[in-house]
């Protein structure tokens, strides 16, 4: 039922926006040394860039060649830009949630321990993807700047060798190769 909700829902996005005169090509190119592929993306392009496969029957657009200016997707996407978006933001901002206290915490840049579930830190990576998808949208810069705090925050959260689990990292007690989910 769900691939075919998401098959439908694509066909939708296709058929109400068309697709758009590219002014730039994506180019594939084949390095025969190594029979990989590599793609050359333009800045704007789309989450999955499908325009050249032979294997897909819905090919995606840009992010930003559609948008929804009435009727049920824009509903929908009103309520996530105003209502969803915003009370995530304060539920994982804040004392309630706590997720971000905890990347602050492990840079040093507040005192406290670890609170929250064990799944925190990925609750606010969707939180920020979410806050993204709005920001495609509508352009709102002062998304944007407050994206860029996070991730400067969660910059200085990760360890000099690239690891980043604010429940490890902040109980001093646990290993970061341990089932985190019972410890």
């Amino acid at each position: 039922m769900k691939h075919i909700t998401i098959l439908a829902f694509s066909a939708l996005v296709l058929a109400s926006c068309g697709q758009k005169e590219k002014t730039k090509d994506t180019v594939v190119t084949a390095n025969t040394e190594s029979k990989d592929l590599a793609l050359n993306l333009d800045s704007n392009a789309g989450i999955i860039n499908n325009a050249n496969s032979p294997h897909v029957a819905f090919k995606s657009i840009d992010m930003g060649d559609c948008q929804w200016t009435e009727g049920f997707w824009a509903d929908k996407f009103k309520i996530a830009e105003t209502k969803m978006v915003p009370y995530v933001r304060s539920l994982l901002t804040g004392d309630t949630g706590h997720a971000l206290n905890n990347f602050k915490i492990a840079a040093g840049l507040k005192e406290g321990e670890h609170k929250g579930m064990h799944w925190h830190d990925g609750d606010f990576y969707k939180f920020m993807e979410a806050t993204m998808y709005v920001y495609a949208q509508n352009k709102d810069e002062a998304l944007l700047k407050e994206i860029d705090s996070y991730i400067d925050i969660i910059g200085k959260a990760q360890e000099k060798d690239g690891y980043l689990q604010t429940q490890i990292q902040l109980n001093k007690d646990r290993s970061r190769y341990e089932n985190r989910k019972f410890t």
